[in-house]
């Protein structure tokens, strides 16, 4: 698959430039999460979040080991098991219903630092959802 890592340098330069994007997707949901809470309510959505991110963790590490035993010790074939597990729970984050009273009307994107909020506003979850455009 990765035919041009033949060395030890160019492992390196594989892992290193996946680095940035795992950067984000290990920071990005607890800065939008403590972005759109009050302080006196982010510890818990953090937990919740952290809950929700570490469960999925544990039941992979819990039947890792009978995937690959399924498998005949076939690492491959295990680690398809796992990008084929990952494409059905994309697929079904869509099935997510948001109730109607909460629903925002937009997209709404908000950066530290921008015109919108100032990067020492947090902006709670409803004022978010009230701003227009």
């Amino acid at each position: 698959m990765f035919f041009f890592v033949t060395d030890r340098l160019s492992c390196i330069f594989l892992i290193g430039a996946t680095g940035i994007p795992w950067a984000v997707v290990m920071v990005l949901p607890f800065t939008l999460v403590g972005m759109g809470s009050s302080p006196s309510e982010s510890g818990f959505h953090m937990g919740e979040l952290n809950i929700f991110v570490v469960i999925p963790q544990l039941l992979v590490s819990l039947g890792i080991s009978f995937i690959i035993s399924l498998f005949h010790n076939d690492v491959v074939s295990s680690l398809l098991t796992g990008a084929i597990s990952s494409l059905i729970a994309t697929l079904l984050v869509f099935r997510i219903i948001i109730p109607h009273e909460i629903r925002p009307k937009g997209v709404y994107f908000v950066f530290i630092g921008s015109t919108k909020f100032s990067h020492n506003s947090h902006p709670s979850y409803h004022q978010l959802l009230s701003t227009s455009g």
